[in-house]
């Protein structure tokens, strides 16, 4: 963190970046913090970048949103608090989209009902800044993991190495609907 060369004066700030990991898989990595003013998290570029990608793929395709911010968790830097959570909250009425965040300081799985049947996954896995005493050789080990093959999505959380929860949560990726374990 501490490498000058991590803190160029004229560096670019990072923007919006889009991937396509595989066959109807996009990963969207935002850029939460370089066009933040007031009650704006992303800005009009880069919610219009992440549009045109979205409407540019077939609808099946499932949206993978990289955000260092929670989306409604009431706590932290959240979605929530911006006019930004208005305009997820509708393009999730239109896309599959599970957010992958951070910044809580602690694992989340939050499936949000946006109407109509449909849902917003938000999974967070946040252990970049510590909440709990650090001691040596002992770090607060918070990290998730998403299994995607063609029929479902499976959503695993870890603390400490031990699962936050028994089974995956588990997303048909036709449906977009929670299976019950």
């Amino acid at each position: 963190y501490n490498d000058a060369s991590l803190w160029q004066p004229n560096e670019p700030p990072p923007g919006y970046q889009c991937k396509e990991l595989a066959p109807g898989v996009v990963l969207h990595l935002t850029d939460g913090r370089s066009e933040r003013v007031d009650r704006t998290l992303l800005g009009a570029r880069q919610r219009d970048q992440i549009v045109a990608q979205m409407a540019a793929r077939a609808s099946d395709t499932v949206h993978l949103l990289a955000s260092g911010s929670v989306v409604e968790n009431n706590a932290g830097d959240q979605w929530g608090t911006f006019d930004d959570h208005a305009w997820l909250l509708d393009l999730a009425r239109h896309y599959k989209i599970l957010v992958l965040s951070g910044d809580i300081h602690d694992n989340v799985f939050d499936p949000i009902d946006v109407g109509g049947g449909r849902f917003l996954y938000d999974a967070t896995a946040s252990g970049a800044a510590i909440r709990r005493l650090m001691t040596l050789l002992s770090p607060l080990q918070n990290y998730g993991l998403v299994e995607i093959d063609d029929h479902e999505l499976r959503v695993s959380l870890y603390s400490f190495g031990q699962p936050n929860f028994a089974q995956p949560k588990r997303i048909d990726r036709q449906s977009w609907q929670l299976i019950s374990p």
